[in-house]
């Protein structure tokens, strides 16, 4: 199933899931040039999985082989947290 995230820190109604597909109209510069596609963890889950993260400028290596670690897409949440532990 394919479906798009579209987030904005803006006040209002600007933030949005599309089941189904996409609209380029919501991409930044209405393009698809920086368009990704993740796999979830399973169809059970909005988790995807993930290897490393940025915090500004600092670099943090989250997962690896043996060990996956993964982000939840939260929709109601306009931030993703990341465990102390994993600093």
């Amino acid at each position: 199933m394919v479906f798009s995230v579209y987030l904005s820190m803006s006040y209002g109604n600007t933030t949005h899931i599309k089941f189904g597909g996409y609209d380029v109209e919501g991409l930044e510069g209405n393009t698809t040039e920086n368009l990704s596609f993740l796999k979830t963890k399973d169809k059970e889950s909005w988790a995807v999985e993930i290897a490393y993260a940025f915090i500004g400028d600092t670099q943090l290596q989250i997962g690896g082989p043996g060990s996956p670690r993964y982000a939840l897409f939260e929709l109601a949440f306009p931030y993703i947290y990341v465990p102390t532990s994993d600093f």
